[in-house]
C-alpha cells in the first residue's frame, strides 16, 4: 500500500475561463481548506494569492498550469 503525502488532488477539474479565481471558489473546486492551500504554497509552489479589498484571488491560468504539472486534467469553461 502506497502512502499519500498530503491531501489528494482531484483527477479532473473544471475552472472558469476568467483571469482570477476567488479563494472560496478555489477551495471548493479543489476540495481543499485554507490550511491545505497554504501548505501547497509553502511546499509545492502553488500560485500565490493577491488581495483585492477583503477578498483574495489567484490567477486561474497559474492554477491550471500547476494542476496540469501534477497530472490533473483541467478544462476551462466559459462562465456567463
Amino acid at each position: 500500500m502506497t502512502r499519500q503525502n498530503g491531501p489528494r488532488l482531484p483527477s479532473r477539474v473544471l475552472l472558469p475561463d476568467q483571469p482570477l479565481l476567488p479563494a472560496w471558489h478555489l477551495r471548493m473546486t479543489l476540495q481543499a481548506s485554507k490550511q491545505v492551500l497554504s501548505l501547497w504554497r509553502a511546499r509545492q509552489k502553488f500560485p500565490p494569492c493577491h488581495m483585492e479589498g477583503a477578498q483574495s484571488y489567484t490567477s486561474t491560468h497559474a492554477v491550471a498550469d500547476w494542476l496540469r504539472e501534477r497530472g490533473v486534467e483541467v478544462q476551462m469553461v466559459t462562465v456567463r
